[in-house]
């Protein structure tokens, strides 16, 4: 069987290409690192402040309280994974049900 010339090259051109340059990801996610930190110090605040304490003990608080600690990192990894979800929704038609990921590019 002979081999049969195809209109589409081989090779890493027909792989699907991200519809972003690697310079935007990259600006996107240290964007992310930036502000989810101080967002999320933000809201971890809000708790204290609602219970009218004074600095010293806030700062006792959050320094050792493993609670605070805890949701600290909760928020601030929620954050980043909505970000992240809704920069991939934007720029791919991104499905969690039956984990699919269709470029929107492509068609």
């Amino acid at each position: 069987m002979k081999h049969q010339p195809t209109d589409q090259p081989s090779g890493p051109a027909n792989f699907p290409r991200v519809p972003w340059s690697p310079a935007t990801g990259v600006f996107f996610r240290a964007g992310i690192i930036l502000h989810v930190e101080l967002l999320a110090g933000l809201i971890i605040e809000l708790y204290p402040l609602i219970r009218h304490w004074p600095n010293t003990r806030t700062l006792d608080w959050l320094n050792n309280s493993v609670p605070a600690q805890f949701f600290y990192i909760l928020v601030a990894e929620t954050i980043t994974i909505g970000a992240i979800y809704y920069f991939m929704k934007r720029r791919y038609r991104l499905s969690l049900v039956g984990h699919r990921l269709e470029a929107a590019a492509l068609e």
